[in-house]
Parts: structure tokens; C-alpha cells; sequence
């Protein structure tokens, strides 16, 4: 793989990592998924992950790490992910 990155985000609880991974699951529906301790989604050309996840205090830690052979794949799954956790984290803010 030429492309990679590994991210470490922050969520307030489990239920709010939980909506993210669904607003995940359900933006990249079409590809193949694989949900066991983490997820897995494949993409043409790479794929990526998400779980880890720890406690840091009051907040969770989780890590996201995106692998591919295509610059303009990775860029769009990095900038989508970003965009999805962003919403997640607006929503639940205005809750």
C-alpha cells in the first residue's frame, strides 16, 4: 500500500461512537464490510479500519486507519470520514 494514515479521534461515550460507526457503515454500504472487534471496509484499491477503542477519562479514544494504492481514493475516504465524524459530532452536540 502506498497511501496510510493512522488517525486517533475523541468521543464523548460509547453510544456516540456507536452512531458514528453506523453513519459509517451506512455512507460505505456498498463496499465490503466486516464488523468484528473493529470494522472493515474495503474500497477498490485499499481499505480501512476503525476501532481501538480506550478510555481516556470522561472521553473515548478511537483509531481510524486508512490504507490505499490510489492518491485520489485515499484523499476521498480520508476527507469522508473526517466529514462524517465532524456531523456525528455536531449532532450530538446540539442533543
Amino acid at each position: 500500500m502506498r497511501y496510510q494514515i493512522v488517525k486517533t479521534m475523541t468521543i464523548n461515550n460509547l453510544k456516540n461512537y456507536d452512531l458514528f460507526v453506523n453513519w459509517v457503515v451506512g455512507e460505505f454500504d456498498l463496499y465490503l464490510i466486516d464488523k468484528n472487534k473493529t470494522l472493515n471496509i474495503y474500497f477498490p484499491n485499499g481499505y480501512f479500519e476503525i476501532g481501538n477503542i480506550k478510555s481516556k477519562g470522561r472521553h473515548f479514544c478511537f483509531t481510524i486507519s486508512i490504507y490505499s494504492k490510489s492518491k485520489i481514493a485515499f484523499q476521498r475516504i480520508v476527507n469522508s470520514l473526517e466529514s462524517i465524524y465532524e456531523h456525528v459530532s455536531l449532532f450530538v452536540s446540539k442533543k
